[in-house]
């Protein structure tokens, strides 16, 4: 098994307006939680990525509504996972901080966390050949 930022363990949210950006620089604030060295996008890629944010507004209220309620938390069940488990976590996760993947490995007793240096929370993106490295020695 592989986890990478697993969601649905109690964590400390971030503050939870920056999951419902109203303008570019809210989507710039998203991105600075989302990546520890974030990129230059150009303005018309900040307004279609905000568009389409829009578009998912209620999955997002969703998501929202599970977090601060804790009703799909899976705390208690991931003791019950009893396979060698890999557990990959940005350094600089902002999202869901790397104390959470501490706390899962923990919970788990054939887990490994790898916490991965000069990333966050987009691990395939900022370090897509680290998570290979990871992964590859994983499964050999």
């Amino acid at each position: 098994l592989f986890l990478t930022a697993t969601a649905g363990m109690r964590f400390e949210p971030p503050p939870l307006d920056i999951f419902t950006p109203k303008d570019e620089q809210g989507m710039l604030r998203l991105l600075q939680y989302l990546l520890h060295k974030p990129v230059k996008l150009p303005g018309w890629f900040l307004r279609d990525w905000l568009r389409t944010s829009r578009q998912r507004r209620q999955a997002v209220r969703e998501m929202l509504d599970s977090m601060l309620t804790a009703q799909d938390l899976l705390d208690d069940q991931v003791c019950k996972i009893q396979i060698p488990t890999l557990i990959l976590w940005g350094e600089h996760d902002r999202l869901i901080p790397p104390e959470t993947g501490r706390h899962l490995a923990s919970l788990m007793p054939q887990a490994r966390l790898e916490v991965i240096e000069d990333c966050a929370h987009l691990l395939l993106h900022e370090a897509l050949p680290t998570v290979t490295r990871h992964l590859d020695a994983w499964l050999d």
